[in-house]
């Protein structure tokens, strides 16, 4: 009994990393960084905008993809537009049937979603002036782990 007690602490303070270790310091405003298909991955021209209940990021093509990202319902049942001007962080499954997904749309081709078949998460920190989160996603065909950004308003 005690051995299992033991166990069941240290697995307790070894469990998963929490959201709040989400860190964007070493990023400027309107970018994304993230490993990507194995590789070391910048965007910039990184924005986000409310549309109805959802928030939704785009980057620009770089580096032969462009990414969109919706954010329409937390793991807690909330909607990104109700949470304008406060701090998170803020839980979304990226996945089939999650609250949100990410396309990829490379420079030729046809793009892939995290929403067929593909899997993810995203840790918004805040949703102020400036979006601030984390992230990973597979689509079956691409991934991205170690995401970070700072996403300015649509017309900023």
């Amino acid at each position: 009994m005690i051995f299992q007690l033991t166990t069941l602490m240290i697995l307790t303070a070894c469990g998963p990393t929490a959201p709040n270790d989400c860190e964007t310091g070493d990023i400027s405003p309107g970018t994304l960084s993230a490993t990507f298909a194995g590789e070391d991955w910048t965007a910039d021209g990184v924005i986000w905008n409310e549309s109805g209940n959802s928030v939704q990021i785009n980057t620009n093509m770089t580096n032969g993809y462009r990414l969109s990202i919706v954010l329409q319902q937390t793991e807690n049942d909330e909607r990104p537009a109700n949470l304008t001007e406060m701090t998170g962080p803020w839980e979304f499954d990226l996945g089939e049937n999650g609250g949100g997904w990410v396309t990829a749309y490379p420079q030729t081709g046809s793009s892939t979603s995290s929403r067929n078949g593909g899997s993810g998460h995203f840790t918004l920190i805040e949703l102020a002036d400036d979006l601030t989160g984390c992230f990973e996603f597979s689509t079956g065909e691409l991934s991205m782990t170690n995401g970070q950004m700072i996403a300015l308003p649509l017309g900023n």
